[in-house]
């Protein structure tokens, strides 16, 4: 069922709630759900879609146990499922959730982002896919479309309400009694998120030697193959060059971002005393990491080792998906207020791997939630934008900004919900992006 909305937008029904979408948006209806294609325009990765669906609540079933049960399919629906934010989303008729769950899709990293939403005897389900690449663009338009939703809680129920698996979830006591209704424990979800990629290791020398020979314009002659004999039997090794120092198909794909570099990011950890750093040498199409223990690595206490990394080859829209997964981003409740700390204090706690409830003059008022948490401090910075995001991972308590004040003698901590986190994150690559165009097209002209 639709009506004409406002121009450009189409008004539809499915079932208790009625939602504006763009005309042009190639539209399916079945029972009790609806599903919108946007139209491809130049070139895309990924086509865009939203699927609407009704469901019939089960009586006593809370929004957390039908939040854990989606994230819970999710598992084994998605390819490469990474967990991004949970987060509550107020709706005409009680809080609802929204999800950010990354997967991929060939070398695209796809963003689904879903919204349960209470509509009385039943619930609304909003599913919206789209390619990482156009997240910047396509989120705010999607999440407009699930703010205009009106729903009737009224409508009855569209059918027989199915079976949940499990039970009701665990609770996260803190965030349900701030909240007065029962909300889900997030902790599992953290754990799934555990950087998991553990790609060839190179050695220093081998890894400065990769990024000088995708840089030359010729090939080497019999006295530099000598002289490179150890470095070139490496990559021979595996696969990237053959015996005398040419690129394989596959060497050129992992040097594409050393040879064609759009940019280059720097992703740093700190925990305690330990560090660990990640850089991204993004090229045309792919990007090239040289990794080390991720968040989950270094709080476990696995050693940074700067002469012998793993490298990574994947997608360039992979790479802030990577990227987050790398420095722990997960889904977490955000509780607390800005906190100003001496910043002697601060960085303390930060040599100190996080602060303890019994430090010194106790816990700031409103930030109860970050102390006696483990604190991970990280950057990522653009080398080509001299532009830089810096937060604290405080584990299960999720995260906050940093930002310095009275030139470093104090520090402003606010807390940061995992989808603004999130949201930077995505806006700092695609940033890096456009910087490499409007560069390359300057240079052309």
């Amino acid at each position: 069922m639709m009506s004409e909305q406002s121009p450009g937008y189409v008004s539809h029904r499915v079932g208790p709630v009625e939602f504006p979408v763009p005309g042009s948006w190639e539209t399916t209806y079945g029972e009790n759900y609806a599903v919108f294609v946007k139209p491809i325009v130049g070139v895309t990765y990924f086509q865009t879609n939203l699927i609407v669906r009704a469901l019939p609540r089960r009586p006593g079933a809370s929004m957390a146990w039908y939040s854990t049960a989606a994230l819970g399919a999710d598992t084994g629906l998605l390819h490469e499922c990474r967990f991004v934010s949970d987060d509550l989303w107020q709706g005409e008729h009680g809080t609802g959730r929204m999800h950010v769950v990354l997967h991929r899709k060939e070398l695209t990293q796809v963003v689904c982002q879903r919204w349960l939403l209470p509509a009385g005897a039943n619930l609304v389900e909003v599913t919206a896919s789209y390619g990482l690449d156009d997240a910047v663009q396509e989120e705010p338009l999607l999440r407009a479309v699930v703010s205009a939703m009106s729903i009737d809680a009224d409508a009855p129920r569209v059918g027989d309400p199915a079976d949940l698996p499990g039970h009701e979830p665990r609770p996260d006591a803190d965030m349900s009694a701030a909240t007065s209704e029962p909300v889900e424990d997030l902790t599992k979800l953290q754990s799934v998120n555990r950087w998991g990629l553990h790609g060839p290791v190179l050695t220093a020398g081998t890894i400065d030697f990769m990024i000088g020979a995708a840089e030359r314009e010729r090939g080497f002659g019999m006295l530099e193959i000598g002289k490179f004999r150890q470095d070139i039997d490496a990559l021979h090794g595996l696969g990237l060059m053959d015996g005398r120092g040419r690129w394989t198909r596959l060497g050129n794909q992992v040097t594409d971002g050393f040879r064609n570099r759009r940019f280059y990011a720097q992703v740093t950890l700190s925990f305690g005393g330990a560090r660990s750093q990640l850089d991204v040498y993004a090229g045309s199409i792919m990007a090239t990491m040289i990794t080390g223990p991720g968040f989950h690595g270094l709080v476990d206490g696995e050693a940074f080792d700067p002469d012998r990394r793993p490298h990574e080859l994947m997608g360039l829209t992979t790479v802030p998906g990577a990227v987050a997964q790398w420095v722990g981003l997960s889904p977490a409740w955000t509780q607390g207020t800005e906190v100003t700390m001496n910043a002697t204090d601060f960085y303390g706690a930060l040599r100190a791997g996080g602060l303890p409830s019994s430090a010194g003059g106790g816990c700031p008022p409103g930030f109860e939630a970050y102390w006696d948490q483990p604190w991970v401090e990280w950057t990522v910075g653009v080398a080509e934008m001299e532009r830089s995001v810096r937060f604290v991972n405080a584990g299960s308590a999720g995260h906050f900004a940093v930002e310095d004040l009275d030139d470093g003698m104090r520090v402003r901590l606010v807390p940061a919900p995992s989808f603004s986190v999130w949201q930077e994150l995505v806006a700092l690559f695609d940033a890096a992006v456009v910087h490499a165009a409007l560069r390359e097209g300057a240079e052309q002209s």
